[in-house]
């Protein structure tokens, strides 16, 4: 099963955790995985773990001071969202379940539940004890509760310059079901 680690019960629908699923693609369904957000740049996609789910997508995040997690907030809040509206379940993991995808858990929680980040960061503390998001990080979401409270107006123009494409994988069960021919051995 899972190591004690490996992922923590935010919200029923919600699961933050490491990158342990991604070599253990067998336990998505023990789980009840239906979709999984993949914050990192170093971790692909296990194709199996694709086919067990019906929605993957991967924003590949670097854990330091020059990326900005900020541009990713909406994109990553409407997979969760979309989890929550289907009756999935997903899990959103970085390559330790510490910054990246706790800053997201984090802000997802501000925007959907009105939370003060002190409120989001104790309530995502309180399910998963080692989430440590780096100090760049914090400083993103002590800038986004200000923008959720109105006290804030994000610049326009922000640099993209290492930000990279996500990328989203659907399972699309008539693709699953064909049966190929039976090459003749000639």
């Amino acid at each position: 099963m899972l190591s004690a680690n490996s992922s923590s019960i935010i919200e029923p629908y919600l699961h933050l955790g490491d990158s342990y699923l991604n070599s253990n693609p067998h336990l998505a369904p023990v789980f009840g995985y239906t979709h999984v957000l993949n914050i990192t740049s170093e971790i692909s996609p296990n194709w199996l773990l694709l086919l067990m789910l019906k929605k993957y997508k991967q924003i590949p995040a670097d854990d330091n001071f020059y990326y900005n997690i900020r541009l990713n907030f909406e994109e990553a809040f409407q997979m969760i969202d979309e989890a929550r509206q289907t009756n999935g379940k997903i899990l959103v993991h970085c390559a330790m379940g510490i910054s990246r995808s706790a800053t997201i858990v984090i802000g997802y929680l501000m925007s959907r539940y009105k939370m003060s980040l002190f409120s989001a960061y104790n309530h995502v503390k309180s399910k998963r004890s080692q989430i440590n998001p780096n100090k760049h990080f914090m400083r993103t979401l002590e800038i986004y509760e200000k923008e959720l409270s109105g006290n804030y107006i994000r610049a326009q123009l922000i640099s993209t310059a290492n930000q990279r494409p996500s990328y989203t994988f659907v399972f699309r069960p008539e693709l699953h079901s064909i049966r190929f021919p039976k090459i003749k051995n000639f």
